[in-house]
């Protein structure tokens, strides 16, 4: 791709390129870039009336919350006035057991049951045997 771009944009080099092709050739490969030349010209003013109504929008939204008295801090908390909740506190611990060498084990009852809870409900005991008075 880079060997064409070279090609394209230097004169004596495209000149030397197309010598071999007769008017018609030519006349069809300007056809093709006039197209070409006329899509992107599209293009750019789409994006441009794009970014213009963008712009309309966010100077719509800016009047509209002057008016409201509504600040950046206050959109982004929402109608209920409170922000982002921020890392909630651990939940006490609703089931102890004692293990045999002597630790004492708590679990809250979420997540992934430790071991020694499920060794004694094999054994036949229930998970209210250990509940945390």
């Amino acid at each position: 791709m880079q060997e064409i771009v070279k090609i394209i944009t230097h004169a004596r080099r495209l000149k030397s390129a197309v010598k071999s092709l007769d008017i018609e050739q030519l006349e069809e490969i300007k056809e093709k870039l006039d197209l070409i030349i006329a899509d992107r010209y599209k293009e750019i003013e789409e994006k441009k009336r794009e970014n213009e109504e963008k712009l309309a929008d966010i100077e719509a939204i800016k009047e509209i919350m002057a008016r409201s008295e509504i600040s950046v801090d206050e959109l982004s908390r929402g109608a209920s006035g409170k922000g982002r909740r921020g890392k909630r506190a651990p939940r006490p611990p609703k089931y102890e057991i004692q293990t045999d060498s002597g630790e004492r084990i708590t679990w809250t009852g979420q997540g992934r049951k430790p071991n020694v809870f499920k060794e004694q409900l094999d054994m036949g005991k229930t998970m209210d045997e250990f509940l945390i008075k």
